[in-house]
């Protein structure tokens, strides 16, 4: 199947592959200017997406700073 893009006045046509990378864009970097000036405008990387919530090395913190056993060993250096 090929869809044309809208944004384009010349109405290009784009492919699986054109989502296919951008897919993986989203789930492989932090933001669109890991890519080459040319990628970047080819798979309109600027609307993808790219912001790394995707990316599985991506994590979020929980608990709280010092919420850790070590914490405890410095409020009580007899333990």
């Amino acid at each position: 199947m090929t869809i044309f893009s809208r944004r384009d006045e010349s109405a290009r046509a784009v492919d699986g592959e054109y989502h296919a990378f951008r897919e993986r864009a989203r789930k492989t970097a932090f933001s669109e200017e890991e890519f080459d000036p040319i990628d970047q405008e080819r798979y309109d990387l600027d609307d993808a997406g790219i912001d790394g919530r995707d990316n599985p090395d991506t994590y979020e913190a929980s608990g709280q700073l010092g919420d850790w056993e070590g914490d405890s060993l410095r409020k009580d250096p007899d333990r």
